[in-house]
């Protein structure tokens, strides 16, 4: 069984907290490489406990990302009812209670894989200001099937690709950033090394 360091602990630890507050959509920033689909992977294994009839989606822009994010969580949770609606990936489980998504193949095909309690962006930052792309058009669409739906996303950097921060501005989709690390931080952990060096990560402890 893997365990998560502390940072990941604490950054998953938030977002509950956040949430427990009546907190909206939130943002966990984290670098590349301190394992972000491993935190996903893990916000969707403690949601499914304690909710077993959520529906969960987790979408990112590539299809490199959705094959990552899945394989995290199966390994997590071999047995949980995951699925991938991806072209690149040639698979497109639309009725998968947990379903790992890349946005140019679902952005318009939401009333195919019906309601949707939580999504989770990986890579927000690449989510237009505009309203009128891909990932505008699919969460309208996540929002009129279910208005109650709630938002949560991964990010390296909180700023937008196009423009200014994920959470400003009357069209963010983001209310808050409820966990943030930089790299300088990490290091000082022990946690992250510069690209090239090994290890990546020093060993995860085994659970006594």
């Amino acid at each position: 069984m893997l365990e998560l360091r502390d940072y990941q602990r604490a950054s998953i630890d938030a977002l509950y907290e956040y949430w427990g507050k009546g907190g909206g959509n939130g943002l966990i920033v984290l670098p590349t490489g301190a394992g972000k689909a491993l935190v996903i992977a893990k916000i969707i294994e403690e949601l499914l406990s304690d909710y077993p009839s959520m529906r969960i989606l987790n979408v990112t822009h590539a299809a490199n990302l959705v094959g990552q994010n899945y394989k995290e969580f199966v390994g997590l949770l071999p047995f949980a009812p995951a699925g991938i609606y991806s072209a690149g990936l040639k698979r497109r489980d639309a009725s998968a209670q947990v379903l790992f998504c890349g946005i140019q193949s679902v952005w318009n095909k939401v009333a195919q894989i019906g309601e949707i309690d939580l999504v989770i962006v990986d890579e927000a930052h690449a989510i237009s200001r505009n309203s009128d792309t891909q990932y505008g058009k699919f969460f309208d669409a996540v929002r009129e099937a279910n208005p109650d739906s709630r938002v949560c996303g991964t990010t390296a950097t909180d700023y937008r690709m196009d423009s200014g921060r994920l959470t400003e501005g009357d069209d963010r989709l983001f209310d808050d950033v409820v966990y943030e690390v930089g790299i300088g931080e990490l290091m000082e952990q022990g946690c992250w090394f510069p690209r090239g060096s090994e290890p990546v990560f020093p060993p995860r402890s085994e659970p006594p």
